[in-house]
C-alpha cells in the first residue's frame, strides 16, 4: 500500500469518526420537541445524509450505523440495532443514488429516498406498535427515524 493510499483512508476514518459524533450530537443535543406526540424531532440524520452526500456511501453508511445507534444507547438502548440499520441502509441509499457524479438532481433524488426510508420506517414500526408486536412502544414510546413517537398519547389513552 502507497503512503498516499494509507493517507487517504486516515483521512476517510477521521471524517467518518467526525460526521458520526456530529450525528450524535444532532441526535441527543439538538432536539425540537413535538407537542402532539409528545416525541422529538432531531437533526441527527442531517449529519448522515450530509456525510453521504459528500463522501459515498461507505462514509454515509458508518455514519448512520455509528452515530445514531450510539444516541440511543443513552435513553432507548432496545433500538440500538434496529437504528443502526436503518440509518446505515438510508446512508448507503443516499451515497449510491448521488454518486460520484455532482450533479443536484442526483442529490435531491438521494435525499427524496432518505426521507422516504425514515417515513417508512415510522409507519412501519407505528403499524406493529398498534397490533402489539412492538410491546416496548406501547410501553415506553419509540424512537424511530428522526422523531420519537408515543402511542398511548397519540391515541389519547391514559
Amino acid at each position: 500500500m502507497t503512503s498516499n493510499t494509507q493517507m487517504k483512508q486516515l483521512v476517510l476514518v477521521g471524517v467518518t469518526a467526525a460526521f458520526a459524533t456530529l450525528a450524535f450530537l444532532g441526535t441527543t443535543v439538538i432536539r425540537i420537541p413535538i407537542p402532539a406526540s409528545g416525541g422529538y424531532f432531531n437533526l441527527g440524520d442531517t449529519f448522515v445524509m450530509a456525510a453521504a452526500l459528500l463522501y459515498g456511501p461507505l462514509v454515509g453508511g458508518l455514519v448512520g450505523a455509528i452515530g445514531p445507534a450510539m444516541a440511543d444507547a443513552l435513553g432507548f438502548p432496545q433500538f440500538i440495532l434496529a437504528t443502526a440499520v436503518v440509518k446505515g441502509v438510508e446512508g448507503i441509499l443516499i451515497g449510491l443514488i448521488a454518486g460520484s457524479r455532482r450533479r443536484p438532481w442526483r442529490a435531491v433524488i438521494a435525499l427524496a429516498v432518505g426521507v422516504l426510508v425514515l417515513v417508512a420506517t415510522i409507519g412501519f414500526v407505528t403499524v406493529f406498535g398498534r397490533n402489539g408486536a412492538i410491546d416496548t412502544c406501547e410501553q415506553t414510546g419509540v424512537m424511530c427515524g428522526s422523531t420519537s413517537f408515543d402511542f398511548k398519547r397519540a391515541r389519547g389513552t391514559p
